[in-house]
């Protein structure tokens, strides 16, 4: 890991640090509530994420960058700052689907890991009532004898031994899939300072530019990333952990209500380190510029290759079309002259009938 990263990130953070403060806060407050209300209204986060939070997002990283530039940060800036994330290509800087699919995928995994644990704590803890419960789900499945009855009348005296299940599979999903999906838009946010530096190509040329240089240089980048990042996601677990131990002693030991107060709660703690993230990013791009433009030379050249590719087969395709015509006008040719022949054949046989 490059040590003198750190140095260039705190001297960027020093020159900027109000304009961090301000942006990182705001930022950190307004991702939680958006967690929270995303947690209370099941599937209003596949609108809000992508239409809210992506581009307050991108905003605030192009106001530090303008702010580090010297220029003064205004309401109305930041809000064109907001409305230019829809324009010019800008929305796929943090590659949403791509890095939304790769958490899915995590959150599968964890689903399926922590279905097995709770299965395994459930026998062990009351091996009798998770008998009862696998009976119960039965009966749920195949017969209608629990219809217009709530889950804690159906559970019955069990009900608490569900919700024990309930939590060990819901609320470590929700965790690393949300932890997830704030690494790999944290980690893409180095493409924002990707698209000021190069201009004007289009988010595919955008994607595989950092894709080439990812692949590149994945250790190294993912060494150095972590080493200027990882305070965030320190916070984001240890206050995940934190939040769920307290709700779990003093409030509610139902899963429903610990995540939107444990995720939240976490994703506002990160407000003491997003104005570090803001210069963390653009330290980590300066080191790296001159690999993005090898890999933008990468990029170049295979378009050009494309291209010439592309000639070559349009060049082809032409000869052969042409062939093809004089193949037809050749025939069209031979046709016309059995045409004449036959005209001529049929004019001498007229001439010698009238004789």
């Amino acid at each position: 890991m490059d040590k003198n990263l750190r140095e260039e990130s705190l001297k960027t953070y020093k020159a900027n640090k109000l304009v961090a403060w301000v942006l990182g806060v705001f930022l950190a407050i307004f991702v939680a509530l958006i967690a929270l209300l995303s947690m209370l209204v099941p599937y209003i986060s596949f609108l809000i994420v992508p239409f809210v939070v992506l581009p307050f997002l991108f905003a605030s990283q192009v106001a530090y960058i303008d702010a580090y530039n010297h220029n003064q940060l205004t309401f109305r800036s930041f809000f064109g700052y907001f409305i230019s994330f829809f324009r010019g290509g800008n929305s796929g800087s943090y590659m949403f689907i791509k890095s939304f699919l790769k958490s899915f995928a995590f959150f599968g995994l964890t689903y399926i890991i922590a279905s097995i644990a709770g299965s395994i704590f459930c026998y062990f803890y009351d091996r009798e009532g998770a008998m009862k419960l696998i009976e119960i789900a039965q009966e749920m499945m195949f017969s209608d004898a629990y219809v217009g009855k709530t889950l804690e009348e159906v559970m019955g005296d069990y009900y608490t031994l569900f919700n024990i299940f309930q939590n060990i599979i819901l609320i470590p999903t929700m965790i690393v899939f949300t932890g997830s999906l704030l690494y790999f838009v944290i980690r893409n946010s180095i493409c924002v300072y990707l698209r000021i530096h190069f201009p004007g190509a289009v988010n595919t040329i955008y994607r595989d530019i950092f894709g080439i240089m990812l692949r590149a240089n994945r250790k190294q980048f993912l060494k150095d990333f972590f080493y200027l990042n990882w305070p965030l996601f320190a916070i984001y677990l240890g206050g995940n952990i934190v939040a769920v131990t307290l709700c779990l002693l003093f409030l509610s030991g139902d899963g429903y209500t610990i995540l939107p107060i444990s995720i939240s709660s976490s994703l506002a703690l990160l407000m003491f380190f997003l104005p570090f993230y803001f210069s963390n990013q653009m330290a980590l791009f300066t080191k790296y510029h001159e690999e993005f433009k090898k890999a933008n030379e990468v990029m170049k050249q295979r378009i050009l290759n494309q291209l010439q590719r592309q000639l070559e087969e349009d060049k082809a395709l032409e000869e052969q079309l042409q062939k093809m015509m004089d193949e037809v006008n050749r025939l069209k040719a031979e046709e016309e002259k059995k045409k004449l022949e036959q005209n001529q054949d049929q004019n001498e046989d007229n001439l010698e009938d009238e004789k």
